[in-house]
């Protein structure tokens, strides 16, 4: 098994609205760094910052919907 700690962390942007993520509150705007398994989940809030992170992500996640 992975150790958490050696997972890639992407650093993204909030983006259409607050988010409250492990108790602490993001507004529109501020950075966070997400897992990419954290990512996954709350995609539909956040704008990846490191573009090249993004377009991994993304191929990951049309792989993943072709695979079902």
């Amino acid at each position: 098994m992975a150790n958490p700690s050696s997972k890639t962390l992407l650093t993204c942007i909030v983006a259409h609205t607050a988010i409250l993520h492990n108790g602490k509150r993001y507004d529109v705007g501020e950075e966070i760094n997400l897992s990419e398994a954290q990512y996954k989940r709350l995609s539909h809030y956040l704008t990846v910052k490191d573009d090249s992170a993004a377009q991994k992500a993304k191929a990951e996640a049309q792989a993943k919907a072709q695979a079902l």
